[in-house]
């Protein structure tokens, strides 16, 4: 391929050589795009995409980025692969088998790497301003920091300026926080995490949900490591929050007993709420918030070892058994069970036979994203007609 003037083959360029170098080997279709090429393109089409191009000219955006699919044993993988130009994950801890803590009735679930070091928030937001994030359009930014100042009820004046940077930003945040509900989120909280966390949801059924929502809550949950050492600090901030809650909110937290070695908090909502009773129970290493007791339960009881977990699900191992190892990004999605619960409840004027072809065809979908030290890969799978 020649790109204007040049008589240079794409297949003889450095960047087209190292995107193939690192594609998987096994694959029916593949991507290259020239990433720069591609925005100036766009840019001479438009000067919406020339805004673009010239606010990505402060960012160290890859040169490339390339793509394939493969054929696995019923199944399908796509997967990208892109120069780690910003040294994106250097600081993030890798991913240790989320799904070994959620239970086997796990609908689906996202797992990911954060970094809970704020000073190394401070350093990357201080190399940028505020006004850098809104195109260098002043009065943008200004609308934006006085619409925030009066939902606030704060007075404008203190603010953080145009010329400030990200990490004033940040400060300032945190500072708000602090007057508002008497807790440094700082030291209280993110001082204590390891920097991982879990969103998960488990399985309901949808028909019971319909005919009477608030008996049948979604159990749902939210987790975060946090470092053994931090648990009694990290309880306490909790606690300071759940007692907020009540003043604030006029919320009644009651303890309660959900199987681990430390007591729940949980929330008593007034009727309208149903049988959702969200709350938070630290133990093994995770502060653990759900929906509802019953989703705290759940998770408990696989910490505990009383439970299986998600791990002993074979169409789960297969789906995630494609993807990069050490990731910083997991997802996973029933899509099976889906389908089944949404085609049970209301087959849409779909036919039997149709009816059976999709539930037998679709598995499971997973994602994973993996930042190494030169390259920022990821994968999609999707599984097809699970056992």
């Amino acid at each position: 391929l020649v790109a204007g003037s040049d008589a240079t083959a794409l297949s003889d360029t450095a960047d087209f050589q190292a995107a193939r170098a690192v594609l998987p080997n096994r694959r029916f279709a593949s991507v290259y795009v020239n990433s720069r090429a591609a925005l100036d393109s766009l840019a001479d089409y438009s000067e919406e995409f020339a805004n673009w191009r010239d606010l990505a000219e402060g960012y160290e955006i890859p040169d490339w980025v390339a793509g394939s699919a493969a054929g696995v044993e019923r199944g399908i993988v796509l997967s990208t692969v892109a120069p780690n130009t910003e040294n994106y994950g250097q600081n993030l801890p890798p991913l240790s088998d989320p799904h070994r803590l959620l239970p086997d009735t796990t609908l689906g679930f996202a797992a990911f790497s954060f970094d809970p070091d704020m000073d190394n928030w401070r350093t990357e937001l201080a190399q940028y301003t505020l006004s850098d994030w809104t195109g260098g359009d002043p009065v943008a930014a200004s609308e934006v920091l006085y619409f925030s100042a009066f939902t606030l009820g704060i007075d404008p004046r203190s603010i953080p300026k145009l010329d400030d940077t990200g990490a004033d930003l940040l400060d300032f945040a945190l500072e708000m926080v602090e007057d508002t509900i008497d807790i440094n989120l700082e030291t209280g909280f993110f001082d204590h995490l390891t920097g991982a966390a879990i969103v998960a949801i488990n399985d309901f059924d949808l028909e019971r949900m319909d005919r009477n929502p608030e008996e049948n809550p979604v159990d749902a949950a939210a987790m975060l490591s946090y470092r053994a050492e931090g648990e009694r600090a990290l309880a306490v901030t909790m606690k300071k929050a759940a007692t907020w809650l009540e003043d604030s909110a006029g919320l009644d937290a009651d303890p309660a007993n959900v199987g681990a070695d430390n007591q729940a908090q949980v929330f008593d909502l007034d009727a309208a709420a149903g049988s959702y009773a969200p709350g938070y129970v630290l133990n093994d290493g995770y502060l653990t918030m759900g929906t509802t007791k019953d989703a705290l339960k759940n998770i408990v009881a696989v910490q505990q070892g009383y439970a299986d977990s998600l791990a002993a699900v074979a169409e789960y191992n297969r789906a995630v058994g494609h993807l990069p190892d050490n990731g910083h990004f997991l997802a996973w999605v029933n899509l099976n069970r889906i389908i089944i619960i949404q085609l049970d409840n209301d087959d849409r004027g779909i036919n039997r036979d149709s009816q059976r072809l999709m539930k037998e065809s679709m598995g499971g979908l997973a994602a994973g994203v993996n930042a190494e030290e030169d390259y920022i890969r990821a994968s999609l799978v999707l599984t097809l007609f699970p056992e």
